[in-house]
């Protein structure tokens, strides 16, 4: 195509509206669907490398802050977490009990193992997140009972821990 024709064609296309629309409409597709598709290489990418997102305690007593403070009346606030346990795996097992003739039995539990080429792993059955053993919440609003009742029932129903290991102080001016 020489250059005449070209402006022949983008005249044509910006004339009809119904051209223009149906170009626009296809270019987003394929657009979208080459997004899309690399959306989910990495994805597949990321599952196979068995590469997981970890909250750490920053970002979750961040989170905390965060949430505690849009309470009504709680106003700024500060978190402070600890736990019972930290991240756990858990492998998988094979449970082998032979019973025999007087009434005992022996039992042996073997980990699965997983041959990757030059090297052996345990099949991971699950990964436990981190268990929140109490927090600490020190906010402007901390000295109105509703306001620390409700950071309690809040905080009690989210990390499932009995409201006695909550605590709930006033923030220093």
């Amino acid at each position: 195509m020489n250059t005449e024709e070209l402006k022949n064609l983008f005249s044509r296309i910006k004339s009809d509206k119904k051209l223009m629309l149906v170009l626009i409409i296809g270019f987003t597709g394929m657009l979208l669907i080459m997004l899309s598709g690399t959306d989910k290489e990495s994805k597949e990418l990321s599952s196979n490398d068995e590469e997981h997102i970890i909250i750490s305690e920053k970002d979750l007593a961040y989170d905390v802050e965060r949430f505690v403070s849009n309470i009504k009346g709680a106003g700024k606030a500060k978190a402070l977490l600890t736990f019972e346990a930290y991240e756990e795996t858990v492998y998988a097992l094979n449970n082998d009990e032979k019973g025999s003739t007087d009434g005992s039995y022996d039992k042996n539990n073997e980990y699965v193992i997983i041959d990757s080429g030059s090297s052996e792993t345990g099949l991971k059955l699950k990964l436990l997140s981190p268990k929140v053993r109490g927090v600490a919440i020190i906010c402007e609003g901390g000295d109105n009972p509703i306001v620390k009742e409700q950071i309690i029932t809040v905080l009690s129903a989210l990390f499932d821990i009995s409201s006695n290991k909550i605590s709930v102080a006033t923030m220093a001016d």
